[in-house]
């Protein structure tokens, strides 16, 4: 249920899991507007009643295609040391030619913040398998032996990564990658 609090992608399955949890102790609570009947089914169905109810619930939104979007999110938006907007908006005007590779904390700002441009790993781990996530946790702890090989074997033109990490060390010190962008929480490298 937490990571519904931190990522957005996370609401939906958060709701239904508190939807759940919910159910379970409004039928132990005595809440005067249930009615004696009501409150007895509820702890036959063990919350059920109310979990039947939120899948219900869901699936009409699903179905038609309603959002639900996250309070404030959108005004305020995420942390500012972990998420750069002008990093986003930069690939937005600057979109790049072929693949990128990101660090894996900016997966899902880029999933939501541009759909239309392929990540290279985020944290879904079992979408891309064993041997491709510890290939790129064998890049990125030691990218002086192995990150140049990565962007080859992928056909990568632009980087995203963290400032002052290991890898930013390395693409600032490479003839061929020149840094296009950097703020406090972001900067991006192109290929010469």
């Amino acid at each position: 249920a937490t990571q519904g609090v931190q990522s957005y992608r996370h609401l939906p399955v958060t709701s239904l899991i508190v939807a759940l949890q919910l159910g379970r102790i409004l039928s132990d609570v005595r809440v005067p507007l249930f009615q004696q009947g009501l409150r007895a089914a509820e702890v036959r169905a063990g919350g059920g009643l109310a979990s039947v109810g939120a899948v219900v619930l869901m699936s009409v939104c699903l179905i038609t295609g309603t959002s639900v979007p996250a309070v404030a999110l959108d005004e305020a938006g995420p942390p500012a040391h972990r998420y750069s907007a002008g990093a986003v908006r930069f690939l937005r005007e600057n979109p790049p030619a072929g693949p990128i590779f990101n660090a894996l904390t900016y997966g899902g700002q880029l999933i939501r913040a541009l759909p239309e441009m392929p990540v290279f790993i985020d944290d879904r781990f079992g979408l891309y398998g064993e041997q491709f996530v510890q290939d790129y946790i064998a890049a990125v702890s030691k990218p002086d032996e192995r990150l140049h090989a990565l962007f080859d074997r992928w056909g990568i033109e632009t980087a995203v990564v963290i400032p002052n990490s290991a890898s930013d060390r390395y693409l600032s010190s490479e003839a061929q990658w020149t840094e296009r962008y950097r703020d406090s929480a972001a900067c991006i490298y192109g290929r010469k």
